[in-house]
């Protein structure tokens, strides 16, 4: 289908309309220069057999801080309905300002996630080794 358009000057309207946009950002997103430095990425998946549970998980998961983390996310979900489980996916992206992250320094990190989580019952992490 065709599209037709024009463009006037507003002086040129026999009406004027009134305009009155106040569309003021409430809060800006200050610019943070990207690191130098490579980043590292570790997968979680957790398997959790009490649905109700999923929201504790969550939150203590968004609640988590550590400067080198620079972003967390699911990417993955599915249910077994069969076995009444669901799976939820996360990947953590570790990244430094002042040096390339060594993968022990990485693979604590990950302990540090797996212990704030480990205070929830019927959650589990299917090939992580118990410390």
């Amino acid at each position: 289908t065709k599209i037709f358009y024009f463009e006037i000057p507003i002086e040129f309207l026999s009406f004027k309309p009134e305009f009155q946009c106040e569309l003021k950002p409430t809060k800006f997103k200050k610019y943070v220069k990207p690191s130098d430095f490579p980043s590292s990425f570790r997968d979680l998946s957790f398997l959790i057999k009490d649905e109700r549970k999923i929201d504790a998980l969550l939150k203590k998961l968004e609640s988590y801080s550590n400067k080198d983390l620079k972003k967390s996310f699911l990417f993955d979900f599915y249910e077994n309905k069969k076995k009444n489980e669901v799976k939820i996916a996360f990947r953590f992206i570790f990244q430094s300002y002042e040096r390339t992250l060594v993968d022990k320094e990485v693979d604590n990190y990950v302990s540090d996630i797996v212990k704030s989580i480990s205070d929830i019952e019927g959650i589990e992490i299917p090939g992580m080794r118990e410390t």
